[in-house]
């Protein structure tokens, strides 16, 4: 009996080694964690503060190519109800070839989007029969944070 206490004081408790190596591990998935939920934050505050004012764009052109047949001449024709608080548009390329080129500005004041603040989207339509299908993205932001169709 006298043995038996002896054997379980000895095993109470960890190790320094075995310590050390849980620490180890969440140093490891910190690691690996961190930045993936800093890349989450950054897509998200795109989502919520950029695509907006992108769709309304997008939809404005989508419908002046519908009823015209063509792209606008310039970006002023279909910015009017989008909200340009953080990105710049202009429209690049000769038609049919006509993309939207999204720059991000944010502002410093916001500190919502200066970590991307210069990046660009680049939306390009995709034609068929006459109608804008859907629109392909690309660009050094699409690249930078994973955005893809």
């Amino acid at each position: 009996m006298l043995n038996h206490l002896r054997t379980q004081n000895k095993e109470k408790g960890f190790t320094l080694i075995e310590l050390m190596i849980v620490v180890a591990i969440i140093g490891i998935l910190a690691a690996v964690a961190i930045p993936a939920y800093m890349s989450y934050i950054q897509k998200s505050r795109l989502t919520a503060l950029v695509f907006p004012g992108v769709h309304s764009i997008q939809t404005n052109i989508g419908l002046i190519y519908a009823t015209q047949n063509t792209f606008p001449a310039g970006v002023d024709q279909v910015t009017g109800d989008a909200d340009l608080s953080y990105f710049a548009t202009s429209l690049k390329g000769t038609s049919p070839n006509k993309y939207l080129e999204v720059v991000i500005v944010s502002p410093l004041s916001t500190n919502k989007l200066y970590k991307l603040r210069g990046q660009t989207l680049r939306f390009q339509p995709n034609l068929d029969q006459g109608k804008i299908t859907h629109w392909s993205v690309s660009g050094t932001l699409a690249t930078n944070l994973g955005i893809k169709e």
